[in-house]
């Protein structure tokens, strides 16, 4: 009896250490799939605040949109189609000729830039008095109201005649 009773200490021993070990395994395997769990749950709230924001967003925008469209059709009527550029010589010759210089003008050809906004450079030579010459120059940038224009490198040098302007530019236009 002695022999069984030892057999059943060790047997019951070997079972509650077992026991142990399948709980410590389940333990530690139920913490690490609830911390991931959490996790999770951690990130969906994230993306759920996100949406949120953007939907309010959004609402904000379709409240806004007739208001925008409005100035949207309004900032395309400042600037000219490419069409339209076929005025811009004539312009710049009337507004010479108002300011006593004598000009002559060139499309360089078209630039690059953003997507709904065409530019097409242009070079310049403009001949007469100082003033007039920095009057003309002034108005061109300031006063083209059809146009949107501007100027860059303009060199201004004395000749025997007066003085001689030469510049580039870039006109803008919607695509």
């Amino acid at each position: 009896m002695n022999e069984n009773f030892r057999r059943d200490v060790w047997v019951g021993l070997g079972i509650m250490a077992a026991s142990f070990v399948v709980a410590g395994i389940a333990s530690w395997w139920f913490v690490n799939d609830i911390a991931h769990q959490a996790d999770l749950i951690a990130k969906s709230r994230g993306l759920i605040q996100q949406r949120e924001k953007l939907f309010e967003i959004l609402a904000q925008f379709k409240k806004i949109g007739p208001e925008i469209d409005a100035y949207s059709s309004r900032l395309s009527r400042l600037l000219p189609t490419k069409d339209d550029l076929l005025d811009f010589p004539r312009q710049l010759d009337t507004m010479a000729r108002v300011y006593g210089v004598s000009l002559n003008f060139t499309f360089q050809g078209e630039t690059k830039t953003p997507e709904n906004l065409g530019a097409l450079s242009f070079t310049i030579d403009a001949r007469g008095s100082y003033g007039n010459i920095v009057k003309y120059i002034r108005a061109l940038e300031t006063e083209s109201p059809q146009f949107l224009i501007t100027l860059a490198n303009v060199d201004l040098s004395q000749t025997t005649d007066g003085y001689r302007a030469s510049s580039q530019g870039q006109v803008f236009f919607r695509k």
